[in-house]
């Protein structure tokens, strides 16, 4: 960014030279001249200036945007050590996406909720935003239901989204209707069912579908209809 005040500092300066060339009394025709073909050198100048600062600003935005990106993987790196200091023994139940996940696996916002493994203080929030921990957020709940736990060696949500649009993608002929809303690890409210990733896709003034993925081995598990 200090390129950005670099540029505005220098388009502060030549304003001023453009106002100064324009004040004073009736100057004769050369003069006039000059000070024309200054002032439009100067504008040039601004113009370049604006432009190459926007393009400046521009570079700068995509790199931040794609800094909050992360995957689930990545998030999980963060929340963890806040999930332990909850509880050393914390297990991992479900993990939620924003419904910006993309074909990288990449989300600005995720969700992980961890239970405490007797189920004496219930469940425990972890907020990932931006790249960042949302301690603001993240915070105990109330579990209704005992979750089964999250195997260990679940795959990330780049391959998770892959897998499921590609074979959702196979079975609905209408798949450019849909629109991949949301990405999430979990048994689905379901205490007995084993956890699974289901990729969510909604359609307009329709319930939204979902494909299941296998979180271990990525292996498609079929649709599911919400």
């Amino acid at each position: 960014m200090k390129k950005v005040f670099v540029f505005i500092a220098v388009l502060i300066l030549l304003t001023t030279l453009i106002l100064a060339c324009s004040k004073g009394g009736a100057p004769s025709a050369p003069e006039a001249q000059k000070s024309t073909k200054k002032v439009k050198d100067l504008r040039k100048e601004i113009n370049g200036d604006l432009e190459r600062a926007g393009k400046e600003i521009d570079r700068e935005t995509r790199a931040i945007q794609k800094a909050k990106k992360m995957s689930a993987r990545e998030a999980f790196k963060i929340a963890e050590p806040a999930a332990r200091n909850w509880n050393p023994e914390a297990q991992l139940v479900s993990i939620i996406s924003g419904p910006d996940i993309n074909e990288t696996g990449g989300s600005g916002y995720w969700e992980f909720r961890y239970q405490w493994p007797t189920r004496e203080k219930g469940i425990y929030t972890v907020i990932v935003r931006d790249g960042v921990l949302d301690a603001e957020h993240t915070k105990e709940g109330t579990l209704k239901w005992k979750a089964p736990k999250i195997p260990d060696g679940w795959i990330d949500s780049k391959d998770a989204y892959n897998q499921s649009v590609e074979k959702f993608k196979a079975g609905h002929s209408d798949f450019a209707s849909y629109s991949p809303f949301s990405l999430s690890l979990s048994s689905g409210g379901m205490s007995s069912a084993k956890p699974c990733w289901v990729m969510n896709f909604y359609l307009p003034r329709n319930t939204p579908n979902g494909a299941k993925i296998d979180p271990e081995t990525g292996e498609y598990l079929g649709d599911v209809k919400k």
